[in-house]
């Protein structure tokens, strides 16, 4: 990144917070985290990345996380995920899947993730496949996908997340699929492209990967 870049994503930030954090700024007093509702485009905010007005980053100073809508986030709260720190890690590796090269980068991933929890389930390559996660997917706590993405800005519900297809799957999680996901987890990572892209619907929902999670 060029010194020139990074002035003009420095100034952008300050802009941005000028115009969405400062207003509310005093209401951060004594809080440890916060949840951001966006609307509209602010849905593509990266509020983490935001300044506070005695500058550094909110991230510094409070956990932050978003919702897409009020009703995810009260529907979230009310859910408690057992207990338990069972890990499914899942990396397309270094096959190529039709015009999508592999990704090498995603195996380090699985290496790191298996250093801090070594009794992780974890797959790559041509065993990453959208049946083996179907069939797993709901007896682990924390799950980690690490592929290729795709965002479908005509129709968003056939956005997916790519992985191997298999004698039942044709290798392509879908949103529609996502929903129909049966998942406890604590935490689920999508270390992909465009999975925190959507379409924003009539009632201000983001429609996409990260909403259906």
């Amino acid at each position: 990144v060029s010194i020139h870049e990074r002035e003009m994503t420095n100034e952008s930030s300050q802009r941005l917070t000028n115009h969405l954090i400062r207003p509310i700024e005093d209401l951060f007093a004594g809080v440890g985290s916060i949840v951001f509702v966006p609307h509209g485009d602010l849905h593509f905010i990266p509020f983490q990345a935001l300044r506070t007005g005695t500058g550094g980053y909110l991230l510094e100073r409070f956990n932050i996380s978003s919702s897409p809508s009020s009703a995810v986030l009260h529907y979230c709260a009310a859910r408690r995920p057992p207990e338990g720190n069972r890990v499914l890690a899942m990396a397309l590796g270094s096959i190529e899947i039709g015009s999508f090269p592999g990704l090498p980068g995603t195996e380090s991933e699985l290496e790191k993730i298996r250093q801090v929890y070594p009794e992780a389930d974890w797959v790559s390559g041509a065993a990453s496949s959208e049946t083996f996660l179907k069939s797993k997917a709901s007896e682990c706590n924390f799950l980690h996908i690490a592929t290729h993405g795709a965002f479908n800005k005509l129709q968003p519900l056939y956005s997916y997340l790519l992985m191997t297809p298999g004698e039942h799957d044709d290798g392509q999680l879908t949103v529609h699929e996502i929903f129909e996901l049966q998942l406890r987890c604590k935490l689920v990572t999508l270390s992909a492209c465009e999975t925190g892209l959507g379409d924003i619907g009539e009632a201000d929902e983001l429609i996409g990967m990260s909403r259906a999670f």
